[in-house]
């Protein structure tokens, strides 16, 4: 070789970068800049070493040397574009495009990466012509075709995104991520089957593919296949938007050890709804004998005060301190083993305020049904994208007779209350409403002083299930996966109705149906005949009764009864919040009432079915002896409650000689 020679060392830098030997093939670009400062084509070329080091800056002012020296060199625009679209300098990355494709209008790749930065500016019509330019150019452009899908995905033209991904599989069979996106659109569309297909194909092609592997969880949990849906869930931390770890510890996960006298840290994340849903899990945890101390952001931990002093509350890691496992919050459901079934509803888990309960009672006053409503999420958060609900479709609402609206609203969306119809009026709570640092602790009074809440899937949602208020909440056509399908009570709050969209974005007839309900609920409300009966009544009997309505709103599937059930426990739920939280003894002897309640229930099935067979043989004695057995154990477990909590009333059974 030459050793002067700039054209050697030039072509040198291209067999180098070919073997992706991308730092050598730098340091050989270098040495022909040094001996020919002019050479544009080393400049762009060099850009491209840079590019793939992932120095991004770097890679883009070496290719603005390279227009500098030849400004007409279509290429360069384009591998500047690319180096801002790593920048996030999107403007800029479509300029750079726009002039690459002036100067080689034929360019398929530059119209391509153009739509990409479009996208990125959120102007996806746009990027869909790029995508179509691309493609009329080249018609196997399967990137053109995968990309097109996304941006199709964001218009919300599902069908169309599937003839986009089918397209770029077509022309390359093995593309996990487009199987992962297809997977996505078919959930839109409520084809369940085929998304969760799509998803197995896309992880049959990547098995370690993260995306596909937590979204094919979230389909199992919305369909109710809790074991698979945990175990896939747990991916979340691996997925392209993660969320972000609290703790980073070495201390081992729990996975459903043996807690006994085991210390556990658990850190919050994710949204203050799944924070409030999964809390729940905390006074498990201690009822197992963990010491448990919860690392969860600040404005929480006033809400969360009912959790001590069985669960130690901070913000920040406790320096020095050693415990035998963590876990994420959102972590707990799976390593429990928890099934629709076996949700923890110990509702109300949360409590408000009694102080502020009396303040809000007094500002509210007692007239008319009383009604909170929330209607906006975080619009930022891209989770929101079809939940929140515009203020004026709650208008049926405010044409029930005798209704008042309450506006729970916070922060979002609070611009609407100045442009709703003239015959409909929320009322609002003022300046001072939840204005402080502690989030909830007046939404949580205010919530004590209402007859209902009417509410988008918002965390106010979550706080009003935890509470145990009555909750009617609005979904869209394919919900979050906690919600589940083709049901209208919730397994994690006993106190909440669903009322789903039939239609994608048909608000309407969702707020039709809750206004029905809503006219129905006023006039048994507003009955001149004893509404209320109130008579004093043991504490055994109260949680009694509590688990034989929470087995009720399980097992009862008409619309009608399961709202009456839904009515009477949240009325008792409210008693019991009054109590404060019970301790991990009590706690455990509600669970064996609960379990000697079903018991009950069977046997008593079973007898029915004998007397519909007419059958009194020597199976209906055996369920007759097992009824009274059944009770007595049921009495007993009663009077320890009783006893355990200092009940005024103790129960008392009488047997005959």
């Amino acid at each position: 070789m030459k050793p002067d020679y700039a054209e050697a060392y030039y072509n040198r830098g291209n067999a180098l970068l070919k073997l992706e030997r991308f730092g050598d093939a730098l340091v050989s670009y270098g040495k022909a800049i040094a001996l020919k400062p002019d050479y544009a084509d080393a400049y762009n070329k060099r850009g491209i070493a840079l590019f793939m080091l992932e120095r991004f800056g770097d890679a883009l002012a070496s290719y603005d040397k390279a227009i500098a020296l030849g400004p007409d060199h279509a290429p360069v625009y384009y591998n500047r574009g690319l180096a801002l679209l790593k920048l996030e300098r999107f403007g800029d990355a479509l300029a750079s495009y726009d002039k690459a494709i002036a100067l080689q209008p034929n360019d398929a790749e530059a119209y391509c990466d153009r739509g990409i930065a479009l996208f990125k500016l959120e102007r996806f019509g746009d990027a869909l012509v790029s995508y179509g330019k691309a493609i009329a150019l080249r018609p196997d452009h399967a990137r053109a075709y995968y990309n097109r899908g996304i941006a199709l995905f964001e218009l919300e033209h599902f069908r169309d995104v599937l003839a986009s991904y089918d397209k770029a599989i077509a022309l390359k069979p093995d593309h996990a991520d487009a199987y992962h996106n297809r997977g996505l659109a078919l959930l839109k569309l409520e084809r369940f089957g085929d998304a969760l297909a799509s998803y197995n194909k896309a992880i049959a092609l990547k098995p370690d593919h993260a995306d596909a592997l937590y979204n094919r969880g979230l389909l199992a949990l919305l369909e109710g296949r809790y074991a698979e849906g945990w175990r896939d869930y747990e991916r979340r931390w691996d997925i392209q938007r993660a969320p972000a770890r609290k703790l980073v510890a070495s201390w081992p996960f729990w996975k459903g050890e043996d807690l006994e006298d085991k210390r556990i840290i658990v850190y919050d994340e994710q949204g203050l709804g799944d924070v409030i849903q999964c809390s729940r899990f905390l006074m498990l945890l201690a009822s197992r004998g963990a010491r448990v101390t919860f690392l969860v952001r600040a404005s929480l931990h006033r809400l969360f005060r009912a959790f001590t002093p069985s669960v130690c509350i901070v913000d920040e890691s406790p320096a020095d301190e050693f415990f035998h496992f963590q876990s994420p919050l959102m972590s707990l459901p799976g390593s429990f083993r928890t099934t629709p079934e076996s949700i923890p509803v110990n509702v109300p888990y949360l409590c408000a305020e009694e102080p502020l309960v009396a303040h809000w009672q007094q500002r509210l006053g007692s007239q008319g049904l009383k009604i909170g409503v929330c209607w906006q999420g975080d619009p930022k958060n891209k989770i929101d994208l079809g939940r929140s609900i515009p203020l004026c479709c709650f208008r049926p609402l405010a044409s029930v007779p005798g209704v008042r609206l309450i506006s729970l609203q916070k922060n979002y969306g609070l611009d609407q209350l100045k442009a709703i119809p003239t015959d409909m009026r929320v009322e609002t709570l003022g300046e001072d409403f939840d204005n402080g640092p502690d989030a909830f602790v007046d939404t949580a009074a205010v919530m004590s002083c209402l007859d209902l809440v009417i509410t988008s899937d918002t965390s106010v949602a979550h706080l009003a299930g935890a509470l145990g208020r009555p909750v009617w909440i609005a979904l869209k056509h394919v919900p979050d996966w906690r919600w589940m399908l083709d049901r209208a009570d919730s397994p994690w709050y006993p106190t909440m109705a669903l009322y789903r969209q039939e239609v994608r974005d048909d608000w309407a007839s969702v707020f039709l149906a809750l206004a029905d309900d809503l006219g129905k609920l006023q006039k048994r409300e507003s009955r001149t005949t004893i509404a209320q009966i109130l008579i004093p009544g043991s504490v055994g009997e109260l949680f009694d009764r509590i688990t034989i309505l929470r087995i009720k709103v399980e097992r009862i599937k008409d619309p009608g009864r399961l709202r009456n059930v839904n009515h009477e426990l949240s009325l008792l739920l409210g008693v019991e919040a009054k109590c404060g939280p019970p301790g991990p003894e009590v706690l455990q002897l509600v669970s064996e009432l609960r379990t000697i309640n079903e018991r009950l229930w069977s046997v008593e099935d079973q007898l029915r079915d004998c007397e519909r067979q007419q059958d009194f043989g020597e199976e209906f004695i055996r369920l007759a002896r097992a009824v009274y057995r059944t009770n007595d154990e049921r009495a007993a477990v009663k009077k320890q409650i009783n006893i355990l909590c200092g009940s005024q009333i103790i129960n008392e059974k009488s047997y005959g000689n």
